[in-house]
Order: structure tokens, then sequence, then C-alpha cells
């Protein structure tokens, strides 16, 4: 299950504005808090988020893992990068 909660975190995370607690992804993710919190442990020891006080937030690694998965989704649509 933390597999897919630290898939998920990333995308979630910036659509919270690149920073948020690790409640704060529980309840956007409809996940359990323990879940979360072990995929933020995972996320940060591979450098795609950075603790902040009580919050996350993302890296230039993930914003740029961020980006380069939107481009391939856009190409996959159709679409050029961007659009």
């Amino acid at each position: 299950m933390s597999t897919i909660v630290a898939a998920a975190a990333l995308p979630a995370l910036r659509s919270l504005g690149g920073r948020a607690t690790a409640k704060e992804l529980a309840d956007t993710l409809a996940q359990r808090r323990a879940h979360v919190e072990r995929a933020l442990r995972f996320l940060h020891a591979n450098g795609y988020v950075e603790p902040d006080g009580t919050h996350y937030r993302l890296t230039e690694k993930a914003t740029e893992a961020l980006a380069a998965n939107d481009a391939k989704i856009a190409v996959a649509a159709g679409e050029e990068p961007g659009e």
C-alpha cells in the first residue's frame, strides 16, 4: 500500500501548493496517516521531499520528475508537451 501512496503523494503535494503536512496529504489521498508518513519517509530518503517544520515540501528533483511525467502523458495523448 505504501508504494501506491508514495506514487500518489507527489502529485497530491503539488496540488496542495507544494507544501503540506502528513495529515493534509492523508486527507487528500483518503489514506491512513501512518501509510502517508511511511511514504513521506521513503520520498525523503530518495530526495523527492524535504521536511519543513511540521510540513513536507517538494524538492527540485520532485518538481522535475513531475514535469517529465506530465510531458510523457502529453506525448502519449498526442499533444505537444507544455500545452
